[in-house]
């Protein structure tokens, strides 16, 4: 059961709404019902269909003769929902796209979706995390050619906000499987440049940037040498998709533990280089014969040498406190009560070096 307030335009307070069973859709397939909002907030009267995308701006109560001239937090009578119009635009063309079955994408990642959408998943996928994978794979090999538009928007707008620099961003609830997304993204990206090292519109170079050190941490599970990675506990991958070296293992302590350098205090930013190489086998290796798709194509590897590199770097600087600001002294190793007989080595001087003269 939820208890949710409602609050007037003018912003009296209404009784709030119970909703005795706010779970209206299944995680795993396209929400077909929602909660409909009116302009006082959200109501328990059930729509049919899914909401659109929206954001809800506040609107500031009156100014009274005499009042504060700014806003505090709190000081709004009311929100305002809005659509967001580009969003649910590109929403439609996904939506559209994925009931053509996909056309126009590479043989690789058509294995993947088909693999990630198995009906008969172990662990199967939400919906979100599939929708957020479609969205980047429709931005990234089909909107291109098919709808410029929506590149020529994010460009536009990234270039206003962040000149120089073209950014995508997800935007997704806590505890949806952001991390889970951010290996499937991975995982297409280098897959996809194996199988074609020429295609620009591929990497397998990946920089993660974090708040701290403790999300660091955490993301571990995006290197795919490392044990415990997401590729092989949440079954993003195959087993010929995904070969780890022998040399790979769990003991491997990650190449982010930071060390000061002298006494005292230091700040230092912690950097990771830990990689996540993609780089396949030789032809002359021992491994085994590569494997081949349904199609009789050559499946891409993920292979893993203990060697590889993807970057996990915090943005957050670390703190390395010492003891003593002092140098500490040291520690003799000679026994209790023994006094040394060897002569103290006498003082250095220095040499003129050959051919100059001393002053």
């Amino acid at each position: 059961m939820a208890t949710l307030p409602r609050h007037r335009t003018e912003g009296d307070r209404l009784p709030p709404v119970v909703i005795d069973n706010p779970i209206l859709n299944s995680p795993f397939s396209e929400p077909a019902r929602h909660f409909r909002f009116d302009d006082d907030g959200i109501t328990n009267e059930i729509a049919d269909g899914r909401r659109r995308s929206t954001y809800f701006s506040p609107i500031p109560k009156p100014k009274t003769r005499g009042g504060p001239q700014f806003a505090l937090a709190g000081d709004f009578a009311t929100e305002k929902a809005l659509d967001n119009d580009f969003i649910n635009r590109v929403r439609e063309h996904v939506g559209a796209w994925r009931s053509a079955r996909y056309p126009g994408i590479t043989a690789v990642t058509r294995d993947l979706l088909t693999y990630w959408t198995e009906p008969g998943r172990e662990k199967p996928l939400f919906f979100c995390q599939i929708e957020a994978l479609e969205t980047a794979i429709f931005l990234g090999e089909v909107a291109g050619h098919r709808q410029p538009w929506i590149e020529n928007k994010l460009r536009e707008d990234s270039q206003v906000r962040n000149p120089g620099l073209y950014r995508i961003a997800f935007k997704m609830a806590t505890g949806s499987g952001k991390t889970v997304v951010m290996a499937m993204l991975i995982a297409r990206q280098a897959l996809n440049k194996l199988a074609n090292p020429q295609d620009k519109r591929f990497s397998d170079t990946f920089l993660v940037v974090t708040p701290g050190i403790t999300i660091r941490d955490r993301l571990q599970v995006l290197r795919p040498n490392l044990a415990g990675n997401y590729y092989m506990e949440r079954d993003l991958l195959t087993p010929d998709q995904l070969r780890v070296s022998p040399t790979s293992t769990s003991a491997r302590r990650p190449a982010s533990t930071a060390r000061p350098v002298g006494q005292g205090t230091a700040s230092c930013r912690s950097r990771s280089t830990a990689s996540t190489s993609t780089t396949p086998r030789p032809a002359s290796s021992a491994a085994t014969p590569p494997t081949t798709s349904p199609a009789g194509s050559s499946t891409p590897r993920m292979t893993m040498p203990s060697s590889s590199s993807a970057t996990l770097t915090s943005s957050a600087p670390t703190t390395l406190t010492t003891s003593s600001s002092a140098p500490s002294a040291p520690t003799s190793t000679r026994p209790p009560g023994r006094r040394s007989t060897r002569p103290s080595p006498a003082p250095s001087r220095a040499r003129p070096v050959a051919g100059s003269r001393s002053r």
